[in-house]
């Protein structure tokens, strides 16, 4: 089961069934270099300190074995199975999305705010949106193709389908949350969730226009727990927005205290209890006609 991006076997669990090249010149380098020889057991000492072993005693892998069979591929794939049975068109940015969790959730928050009031922009101003959440998903490691085809599926594509629901755009990965001093109680979907809320706020506000159909964004974790909460992840919808204050939004964002906010808010929290299981996060954001 990985919880890595990118699936690489090895590191899995540390990849104990799956057989490595370091040698016992690297175990020496490593030991030399933190000055530790002289504390570990005299049985490891007397195995790096032979001549004849070029390799450290390693799982031979015979007759074994590793099959992958649980992913953060695999969730977004079943993910996105169930958003096109309800007529939605899907499109995956990717199973590698990283960087700062606020960063992202703010670029997400950009792209609900051009979807849903893209049609009382001109010309100049989707351009510039187009490329601001190009270039912000892009930074965290989305497939940029992908992202282009939100807007080919906008623009000429099949979400002007009558049999359309609309829009769902799915992503995985695993984000950070650089902590400052005083800090609240949280993880990185909740805080990603908190700012694109902040996002799509500020977008609606702004507007005068009445906006496109209706927002849904949620982001989680697939073990059931984001960060020391009982909390999986959070969502934000229209409702949440109508009762929505930015100032003490952005203040709990700033301490990294979404869950705070949103067990406050009685509302947005995701709650699954442990699953038994870790295939990274989910991100999806769903923009439906009605």
């Amino acid at each position: 089961m990985s919880d890595i991006i990118g699936d690489p076997l090895h590191l899995i669990a540390s990849g104990p069934t799956i057989p490595h090249s370091n040698s016992r010149v690297n175990a020496l380098t490593i030991c030399d270099k933190y000055n530790i020889l002289g504390h570990i057991p005299s049985s490891v000492q007397s195995v790096l300190s032979r001549p004849d072993v070029r390799k450290l005693p390693v799982f031979e892998s015979g007759n074994v074995v590793n099959a992958l069979i649980g992913s953060n591929d695999i969730a977004l794939k079943v993910a996105a199975s169930e958003a096109d049975k309800h007529n939605y068109f899907v499109v995956c940015l990717g199973r590698s999305l990283c960087g700062e969790a606020k960063s992202l959730g703010h670029v997400f928050g950009q792209l609900g705010h051009y979807l849903q009031f893209f049609e009382s922009f001109t010309n100049e101003e989707k351009l510039l949106f187009k490329h601001r959440i190009a270039s912000g998903f892009v930074e965290h490691d989305a497939q940029a193709e992908n992202v282009q085809s939100i807007f080919h599926a906008m623009e000429s594509g099949p979400l002007h389908s009558k049999t359309c629901s609309g829009l769902c755009v799915i992503g995985g990965g695993e984000t950070t949350v650089t902590l400052q001093e005083n800090c609240g109680k949280g993880g990185r979907n909740q805080e990603m969730v908190l700012s694109a809320a902040i996002e799509l706020h500020a977008s609606k506000n702004a507007s005068s226009n009445c906006p496109n159909g209706s927002i849904l964004f949620l982001s989680a974790g697939t073990d059931g727990q984001d960060g020391p909460t009982p909390a999986a992840g959070a969502f934000v919808d229209s409702e949440l927005l109508n009762t929505f204050d930015a100032a003490r939004a952005t203040e709990h964002l700033n301490n990294h205290d979404s869950y705070s906010f949103f067990k406050r808010m009685d509302y947005g929290l995701v709650n699954t209890g442990l699953t038994g299981t870790n295939v990274m996060d989910v991100h999806i954001l769903m923009w439906s006609f009605t």
